[in-house]
C-alpha cells in the first residue's frame, strides 16, 4: 500500500484505528488447514508449489515496483522498507526489522513453518524482480523463530 499510495497510508490506517490481527489469523488458519490438509494427500510436494508460486510472485511484485526507481543501494534501500539499518556501505547493508505483523500473528498461532514460505522466502525475490544487481539473503528472520528479521543486501558495483 505504501507503494502505491505513499508513506501518508500508514497514517491514514493508524487513524481509523483497524485491528487488522483478527482477519490476519482468521486468514492464517484457513490457509495452513487447506496446506495441511493438501500435505496429507499429496506430502511435501505442497510446500515445493508454494515455494515456486512464492518465489515467482515475488519478482513479478518486484518488477512492478521497480518501474522508474533509482539504482543505487540507498534508492533500494528506501523502496525495500524501514528498518534499522546496522551497516551500510557503497555495495552492502545489513538491515534488521523487529519483526512484522505477519511473522509476529504466525508465530502466536504457531504456524511459522508454512507462514515462512509464503510470506519470507520470496524477499530474495523480490528484490531481484526490483533490481537484478541486488540480492538479499536472511541472516535471521523471526518467522524461523529468531528475535528479529535481519537481511543481507548486497550490489554488485560496476567498477569502470
Amino acid at each position: 500500500m505504501i507503494t502505491a499510495f505513499g508513506e501518508d497510508v500508514v497514517k491514514s490506517i493508524q487513524e481509523i484505528n483497524v485491528n487488522w490481527q483478527e482477519p490476519l489469523k482468521m486468514y492464517m488458519k484457513n490457509t495452513v488447514a487447506i496446506i495441511e490438509k493438501l500435505k496429507e494427500v499429496y506430502g511435501d510436494k505442497v510446500i515445493e508449489i508454494i515455494k515456486e508460486y512464492t518465489a515467482n510472485d515475488a519478482l513479478k511484485r518486484g518488477q512492478d515496483i521497480s518501474a522508474n526507481r533509482g539504482d543505487t543501494l540507498d534508492d533500494f534501500l528506501e523502496i525495500f522498507g524501514k528498518g534499522n539499518l546496522v551497516c551500510k556501505s557503497e555495495s552492502e547493508a545489513i538491515l534488521r526489522r523487529e519483526g512484522c505483523l505477519v511473522s509476529k500473528v504466525a508465530r502466536e498461532l504457531g504456524v511459522e513453518n508454512i507462514m515462512y514460505y509464503l510470506h519470507c522466502y520470496g524477499d530474495p525475490y523480490l528484490v531481484k524482480g526490483i533490481n537484478p544487481n541486488i540480492s538479499c539473503n536472511h541472516n535471521k528472520t523471526f518467522m524461523q523463530g529468531d528475535d528479529c528479521c535481519e537481511y543481507h543486501i548486497t550490489m554488485k558495483v560496476n567498477k569502470d
